[in-house]
């Protein structure tokens, strides 16, 4: 039997049903070959699983096949043997030639029972790795030596291990750096002050500028996680994880100090009146356009939100009315040049649609130019739907950095460890911000999981991401970590999965002490079985009125999915936007705004689009057609209203998109 697993450090690993699919192809002329049942998972470390393991096969002895390096290696094999334990069981292990010279086998042989077979391959296949696989598609060269032809002919079809598809682990390159924000206040006049600072050292200090992406290799050279953990499910070497991740508070302290002149952004200077907050001035110190002013608005308006406040005034006059109308601001009645906005009810978008686009692309300039414009245009257009309502805008960089602090003071608060120290709990990233990404002083297992509608969109389930194992499945392998569980997500609400989540970590048994969240609304909030979790978030705000998650708006960037059996060119999805969908929205929300809403979205995501295949097309002198999408966007998505007309493979997304924005036209007209 052979085992497609989720237990693997790697972070270049496929998903499930495309290494099953590999597997069965390697094998297919093989008699008496099967593959394992994926609804059952065996963590060789933990006894339990292994009975279970030995119980399929009653009355038959179970041999372990493994090679001699993973022997060496895996810390299932270092633990003090136990009755029923790895040691107990007969291997085939297959050594390297290497061994005659070095003698690792003798180290070994004493580990395992006596009725083990060893064997030794030819040296040819030993220079055969996934590694190596790997390498060869990525620099365009023939792998025909290394696979058969029927699993070269399925990766080339696939497009697995594309160019950018291996690089898609890195960070997208941050439009706006993780900030920091310093807060003070003039006692005799009562006014305060918030300067936000683009804080490089702290960046740097936990590795924010690469975004915490590494596969096993990376990690091994980057966070100095030896051969040993990496075996063992990501444990980090003290020094590298307190190095890269974990700056002491002292550190901290002076880095909110010590940051060169160049750094300061922007500043505001207000009063505070009961439940009120007036702006008295705003500098944009750095940045086109007004930039630094855009990010200490949003940050004030946020800091007021979670401190309570109710309202925030500012006489902004000609100069600030752009900035201020974007967020919501409007025109105080008998208040010449006086703008307003309630933080009652707001807005709440989270700027995440560089994450939905891999490295290189996300850091190129051209791509980083229309992102940035897109985010303009659509604050503009989000506060038109509930004007005098604020836009709460939350940034995945900034928030990741922050989230990202939050998990680690978890981490050493509930384990007493410091940061390095073996990995004592599981991290499981749901939402988007940390899939893929090593969390300092835990075991990291991403959760693949998908918010998918009926064809008709009448109803909605959660369920796998396509080509992954059942969410049960899933769950149950994280319970085999033996680690309680933290679980990490970008946005708790209704809408968003984390609710299911814990409902089926319950049902599966899977121990969960801690969630951890971005934002918490105060239209997501923990059920009966679920209130013994304890839930944190860096921003609590129970009163939002709408939440848009950037990337869920733009056609092939983002979406829902729906319920389809045709995935060839990716994955059916839905945006919320016209022509797709007219959502539920606030009572009080302005549809004709809306309109103009979706067809800024549409426009959105023409502009990104095009600087996309442009970036594509110098680089590698080839269109970006529906074929190639994976080595672009983190997921291929495609709008399921594509899936009536059999789009040709031939189409970019820009032209693909043509009809729909004539077709919004006519909606709008």
């Amino acid at each position: 039997y052979l085992c497609a697993d989720e237990f693997s450090w790697s972070r270049h690993m496929q998903p499930l049903r495309i290494r099953q699919k590999i597997i069965a192809l390697s094998v297919a002329d093989l008699k008496n070959t099967y593959m394992f049942p994926e609804d059952v998972q065996i963590n060789i470390a933990r006894p339990e699983d292994l009975k279970t393991l030995t119980d399929m096969f009653p009355g038959k002895k179970v041999y372990l096949v493994a090679g001699s390096d993973v022997i060496e290696n895996a810390s299932a094999y270092r633990m003090k043997p136990v009755p029923g334990s790895v040691h107990s069981f007969p291997h085939i292990v297959f050594s390297r030639n290497t061994e005659l010279i070095s003698g690792e086998a003798e180290k070994i042989h004493g580990i395992l029972p006596a009725d083990s077979i060893w064997l030794k391959l030819p040296s040819f296949y030993e220079q055969i790795s996934t590694a190596d696989v790997r390498e060869r598609v990525f620099h365009g060269r023939d792998i025909s030596d290394l696979v058969l032809k029927r699993v070269r002919n399925y990766i080339y079809e696939q497009n697995l291990y594309a160019s950018a598809t291996m690089q898609s682990l890195k960070k997208p390159a941050p439009m706006v750096r993780p900030v920091q924000v310093l807060e003070g206040s003039e006692p005799a006049g009562g006014v305060q002050t918030l300067e936000v600072w683009t804080a490089r050292d702290l960046c740097e200090s936990v590795a924010a500028q690469e975004h915490f992406r590494a596969d096993a290799s990376a990690a091994q050279e980057q966070f100095k996680v030896d051969a040993s953990a990496a075996q063992e499910h990501f444990r980090v070497d003290a020094s590298a994880a307190q190095k890269h991740f974990r700056p002491d508070a002292s550190a901290l302290q002076n880095t909110e100090r010590d940051i060169s002149e160049n750094s300061l952004v922007g500043r505001v200077c207000y009063t505070l009146d009961g439940t009120s907050a007036h702006i008295l001035s705003l500098e944009n110190i750095r940045g086109d356009h007004n930039d630094g002013a855009a990010i200490v608005m949003q940050e004030l308006l946020m800091r007021c939100k979670t401190k309570g406040l109710t309202r925030v005034s500012f006489p902004a006059g000609e100069k600030w009315a752009e900035l201020t109308s974007m967020f919501g601001f409007v025109p105080a009645k008998g208040g010449e040049g006086l703008y307003k906005v309630s933080l009652e009810q707001p807005i709440i978008l989270f700027s995440d649609t560089g994450y939905s686009i891999r490295a290189p692309y996300a850091g190129m300039p051209s791509v980083r130019a229309a992102l940035h414009g897109a985010q303009m245009r659509l604050l503009s257009a989000a506060a038109a739907l509930l004007p005098g309502h604020a836009i709460l805008r939350a940034e995945a960089e900034a928030l990741s950095f922050r989230l990202l602090k939050l998990i680690t003071d978890t981490l050493e608060t509930q384990t007493g460890a410091p940061i390095g120290a073996p990995a004592m709990q599981t991290v499981v990233p749901v939402g988007k911000l940390f899939k893929k990404t090593v969390i300092p002083g835990a075991v990291t297992k991403d959760l693949y999981i998908e918010k998918e509608y009926s064809e008709d969109l009448a109803s909605s389930r959660i369920t796998n991401s396509p080509d992954t194992a059942p969410l049960s499945s899933q769950a149950r392998m994280i319970r085999s970590l033996m680690r309680p569980v933290i679980l990490v997500d970008d946005i708790y609400s209704l809408d968003q999965n984390g609710a299911a989540v814990c409902s089926l970590f319950t049902e599966q048994a899977v121990p969960v002490s801690s969630f951890i969240v971005g934002i918490h609304s105060g239209s997501g909030s923990l059920s009966e079985d679920e209130g013994s979790v304890n839930l944190k978030a860096v921003y609590t705000i129970p009163d939002a009125a709408l939440i848009l998650t950037e990337s869920e708006l733009y056609p092939f960037i983002g979406g829902t999915s729906v319920s389809s059996d045709d995935l060839h060119y990716g994955i059916p999805s839905i945006n919320p936007v016209l022509p797709y969908q007219f959502p539920h929205l606030p009572a009080q929300a302005d549809e004709n705004a809306f309109r103009q809403f979706s067809a800024v979205c549409m426009e959105n995501t023409l502009e990104i689009c095009h600087a996309l295949e442009n970036e594509y097309l110098q680089k590698n002198g080839r269109r970006l057609t529906l074929p190639r999408l994976r080595e672009v966007f983190a997921e291929e998505r495609i709008p399921d209203s594509l899936l009536d007309g059999f789009p040709p493979e031939n189409r970019t997304p820009s032209e693909l998109l043509a009809a729909d924005v004539k077709r919004l036209g006519r909606l709008i007209s």
